[in-house]
C-alpha cells in the first residue's frame, strides 16, 4: 500500500498561480496580523500589525477576507461597520471540529476488497460502546485507475486515532 500519489494537473494548477499571482508579490504582507477593516467612508482602510510590531494602514478600492472561521469567531478583525446581523449569527452558529483526511493507495487490482461500484460508504461500529462512531469513506478508484480509498476520521474518532 502506498500513503499517497502526486496529482500532476492540481500541481500544474498551483505552479499556474504562483506564476499568476508573481506580479503582485511585492503587494503580499506576510506575517502580518489585520486588526480593522474599516469601509465607512466609501474607500476601505485596512489597519494591520507587521512583523517588526508596528501599526500600518492601507487605503483601498477592495478587501478580500480570507481568515478562518476561528479568527472571525475570536473577534480580533474589527469590522467598521460591523458585519450585517445574518453574517454574524452564521459565523456564531457554525461549528467546527477535529478531522484526519487519509489517502490509501493499492499496487493491485486484487486487493480492491470494498465495494467497487460505490463512490461513498461508511464503516460504522457494532451495536456497542464503540456505536455511533463511524468513518467516511470515498473510493475514486475508478477515476485513479488504481485501487484507492480516502477516509475521514472526525470528531473523538480522530482523536483516539492520532494517540495510539
Amino acid at each position: 500500500m502506498r500513503s499517497s500519489f502526486l496529482n500532476t494537473e492540481l500541481h500544474t494548477k498551483h505552479i499556474t498561480w504562483a506564476l499568476l499571482a508573481s506580479p503582485f508579490a511585492s503587494k503580499i504582507k506576510l506575517n502580518t496580523k489585520v486588526t480593522e477593516i474599516n469601509s465607512e467612508d466609501g474607500i476601505t482602510i485596512v489597519k494591520y500589525v507587521d512583523k517588526s510590531g508596528a501599526t500600518k494602514l492601507i487605503k483601498t478600492k477592495t478587501v478580500l477576507v480570507t481568515v478562518s472561521l476561528g479568527v472571525l469567531k475570536a473577534g480580533t478583525v474589527n469590522f467598521v461597520p460591523s458585519l450585517p446581523t445574518y453574517k454574524q449569527q452564521n459565523i456564531d452558529t457554525t461549528g467546527f471540529g477535529l478531522i484526519n483526511k487519509y489517502i490509501m493507495t493499492w499496487d493491485n487490482d486484487e486487493d480492491l476488497v470494498w465495494p467497487e461500484d460505490e463512490l461513498y460508504f461508511l464503516l460504522v461500529t457494532p451495536d456497542d460502546d464503540t456505536s455511533g462512531q463511524c468513518t467516511t469513506f470515498s473510493n475514486p478508484s475508478k477515476f485513479k485507475n488504481i485501487p484507492t480509498l480516502i477516509a475521514w476520521i472526525g470528531g473523538d474518532d480522530r482523536g483516539r486515532e492520532t494517540d495510539g
